[in-house]
Protein backbone atom coordinates (compact mmCIF):
# COMPACT_ATOMS: atom_id res chain seq x y z
CA UNK A 1 0.00 0.00 0.00
CA UNK A 2 1.37 3.22 -1.03
CA UNK A 3 2.23 5.39 2.41
CA UNK A 4 0.52 8.66 0.49
CA UNK A 5 -2.67 7.02 0.96
CA UNK A 6 -4.59 7.40 4.28
CA UNK A 7 -6.72 4.58 4.69
CA UNK A 8 -9.28 3.73 7.31
CA UNK A 9 -10.48 0.34 7.77
CA UNK A 10 -14.22 0.16 9.41
CA UNK A 11 -16.67 -2.29 10.38
CA UNK A 12 -17.18 -5.34 12.56
CA UNK A 13 -14.86 -8.11 12.68
CA UNK A 14 -15.84 -11.62 13.57
CA UNK A 15 -11.30 -11.14 14.44
CA UNK A 16 -9.37 -8.25 15.10
CA UNK A 17 -7.45 -7.57 11.07
CA UNK A 18 -3.89 -8.17 11.31
CA UNK A 19 -1.68 -6.64 9.02
CA UNK A 20 1.37 -8.12 7.46
CA UNK A 21 3.74 -5.13 9.25
CA UNK A 22 2.91 -2.00 10.79
CA UNK A 23 1.45 0.37 8.59
CA UNK A 24 1.46 4.27 9.98
CA UNK A 25 -1.06 5.32 7.70
CA UNK A 26 -3.40 2.36 8.37
CA UNK A 27 -5.96 3.05 11.08
CA UNK A 28 -8.48 0.19 11.90
CA UNK A 29 -11.47 0.72 14.13
CA UNK A 30 -14.28 -1.54 14.92
CA UNK A 31 -18.05 -0.84 14.23
CA UNK A 32 -18.85 2.77 13.42
CA UNK A 33 -22.36 4.56 13.23
CA UNK A 34 -24.64 7.17 12.60
CA UNK A 35 -22.90 10.69 11.67
CA UNK A 36 -19.46 9.36 12.58
CA UNK A 37 -20.04 6.72 9.98
CA UNK A 38 -21.03 9.11 7.53
CA UNK A 39 -18.40 11.94 8.48
CA UNK A 40 -15.67 9.21 7.41
CA UNK A 41 -17.36 8.30 4.52
CA UNK A 42 -17.97 11.79 2.72
CA UNK A 43 -14.23 12.70 4.34
CA UNK A 44 -13.17 9.61 2.14
CA UNK A 45 -11.78 10.23 -1.24
CA UNK A 46 -12.73 6.39 -2.46
CA UNK A 47 -15.01 3.75 -0.42
CA UNK A 48 -14.20 0.33 -1.28
CA UNK A 49 -16.15 -2.47 -0.67
CA UNK A 50 -14.68 -6.00 0.09
CA UNK A 51 -17.77 -8.01 0.07
CA UNK A 52 -17.77 -10.93 -2.24
CA UNK A 53 -21.50 -11.94 -1.26
CA UNK A 54 -23.53 -8.94 -0.85
CA UNK A 55 -25.93 -8.29 -3.29
CA UNK A 56 -26.87 -4.87 -2.21
CA UNK A 57 -24.36 -3.70 -0.52
CA UNK A 58 -25.78 -0.78 2.55
CA UNK A 59 -22.10 0.32 2.90
CA UNK A 60 -22.18 1.17 -1.14
CA UNK A 61 -25.55 2.82 -0.75
CA UNK A 62 -24.26 5.11 2.10
CA UNK A 63 -20.89 6.34 0.35
CA UNK A 64 -22.86 6.68 -2.95
CA UNK A 65 -25.72 9.27 -0.52
CA UNK A 66 -22.74 11.15 0.42
CA UNK A 67 -21.14 11.87 -3.07
CA UNK A 68 -18.19 9.08 -2.02
CA UNK A 69 -16.21 7.06 -5.55
CA UNK A 70 -16.73 4.06 -4.75
CA UNK A 71 -14.63 0.60 -6.08
CA UNK A 72 -16.39 -2.87 -5.09
CA UNK A 73 -16.20 -6.15 -6.46
CA UNK A 74 -18.16 -7.34 -9.35
CA UNK A 75 -20.81 -9.17 -7.72
CA UNK A 76 -24.50 -9.13 -7.25
CA UNK A 77 -26.02 -6.15 -8.26
CA UNK A 78 -23.07 -3.79 -7.84
CA UNK A 79 -22.35 -3.01 -11.41
CA UNK A 80 -26.19 -1.63 -11.94
CA UNK A 81 -26.08 0.03 -8.18
CA UNK A 82 -24.73 3.54 -10.02
CA UNK A 83 -22.98 4.77 -12.98
CA UNK A 84 -19.60 4.15 -13.42
CA UNK A 85 -18.25 7.75 -13.08
CA UNK A 86 -19.31 7.25 -9.37
CA UNK A 87 -18.92 2.96 -9.04
CA UNK A 88 -16.91 1.34 -10.22
CA UNK A 89 -16.13 -2.60 -10.30
CA UNK A 90 -12.69 -5.14 -10.98
CA UNK A 91 -13.85 -8.77 -11.94
CA UNK A 92 -13.80 -10.85 -8.11
CA UNK A 93 -10.53 -11.69 -7.87
CA UNK A 94 -8.58 -9.14 -9.64
CA UNK A 95 -6.60 -7.42 -6.96
CA UNK A 96 -4.42 -5.64 -9.53
CA UNK A 97 -7.64 -4.41 -11.08
CA UNK A 98 -9.05 -3.47 -8.03
CA UNK A 99 -6.10 -1.35 -7.15
CA UNK A 100 -6.13 0.21 -10.52
CA UNK A 101 -9.84 1.41 -9.98
CA UNK A 102 -8.88 2.65 -6.31
CA UNK A 103 -6.02 4.94 -8.03
CA UNK A 104 -8.25 6.09 -10.76
CA UNK A 105 -10.98 6.91 -8.63
CA UNK A 106 -9.04 8.33 -5.92
CA UNK A 107 -6.95 10.96 -8.37
CA UNK A 108 -8.03 14.52 -8.39
CA UNK A 109 -8.00 14.75 -12.10
CA UNK A 110 -10.90 12.21 -12.21
CA UNK A 111 -12.63 13.90 -8.97
CA UNK A 112 -12.81 17.28 -11.00
CA UNK A 113 -13.76 16.22 -14.16
CA UNK A 114 -16.91 13.85 -12.71
CA UNK A 115 -17.73 16.12 -9.89
CA UNK A 116 -20.69 17.71 -11.79
CA UNK A 117 -21.99 14.47 -13.34
CA UNK A 118 -21.91 13.24 -9.61
CA UNK A 119 -24.02 16.09 -7.91
CA UNK A 120 -26.24 15.59 -10.98
CA UNK A 121 -27.04 11.60 -10.08
CA UNK A 122 -27.40 12.59 -6.68
CA UNK A 123 -29.47 15.46 -7.45
CA UNK A 124 -27.49 18.11 -5.48
CA UNK A 125 -27.69 21.87 -6.32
Amino acid sequence: MSSHYKSVIAGKQEEPIKLRQNYPNVTILDHVEGDKKFQLLANAKVAISLSKFENCSMAILEALSVGTPVVAWDVGGNAEMAPPNILRVAQLGSIKEFVSLINLMSTREYLVKDCESVLDILNVP
